[in-house]
């Protein structure tokens, strides 16, 4: 009797241990690094970057994005709009050796400025395109529909498809934290406020 009840018990065992492997293995495709900071104080924006495994199409990894939160900040797929935000996100590796993740740029296709391979691109957050950091050759638009871009570990760019590298393969995610942006007709009504408050507390 004593045998069998061990029996059972170690039995048990195994099955939690099984269960358990298996919660880590389904998490783990869907799991977040620990998001890192680019402070003001070291020259940053005072955004956060997070990675995340998991491997979704560009549409999905662009909404999966958008439904992150972090210290109250909504989220984004990452833009990297300067030489200085790149060299940040490689020298605290936020991107892990051997991965690549998708970008917030996208090819407007109704755009006046669109032409293949380079002209038309977009950042999700309407931020300026004024900065861009190509791998050898890029944008290729090669072999065809590569609409989107990627970020390899070493801060390069690449375009791919919507479906990845060999529209089989999507890569990893990075998603920025950032305050929105306001739209130029907010910002234009911000300014003429905080200017009609300062000639309103001279005449005082």
């Amino acid at each position: 009797m004593m045998l069998m009840r061990l029996r059972r018990l170690v039995r048990a065992v195994s099955l939690w241990g099984v269960v358990v492997v298996g919660l880590l293995v389904f998490t783990s495709g869907v799991a977040g690094a620990v998001p890192v900071q680019w402070t003001v104080e070291s020259g940053g924006n005072g955004n956060w970057y997070e990675f995340f495994e998991n491997h979704l199409e560009w549409d999905d990894a662009n909404t999966f994005a958008a439904s992150q939160t972090h210290e109250g900040l909504p989220g984004h797929l990452a833009t990297v709009t300067s030489a200085n935000e790149g060299a940040f996100l490689i020298s605290v590796g936020a991107i892990p050796a051997g991965n690549i993740a998708w970008l917030g740029a996208f090819q407007d296709l109704s755009a006046p400025d669109f032409s293949e391979p380079g002209e038309g691109w977009r950042w999700v957050t309407d931020e300026p395109w004024s900065y861009q950091n190509w791998g050898s050759g890029q944008p290729d638009n090669q072999p065809f529909d590569e609409n989107f871009v990627m970020l390899s570990d070493l801060g390069w760019w690449n375009d791919l498809p919507a479906e990845g590298v060999n529209f089989t393969s999507p890569p990893s995610l990075l998603v920025e934290y950032s305050s929105p942006i306001p739209e130029p007709s907010t910002a234009l009504l911000l300014g003429v406020g905080l200017a009609g408050l300062g000639i309103r507390r001279r005449r005082r």
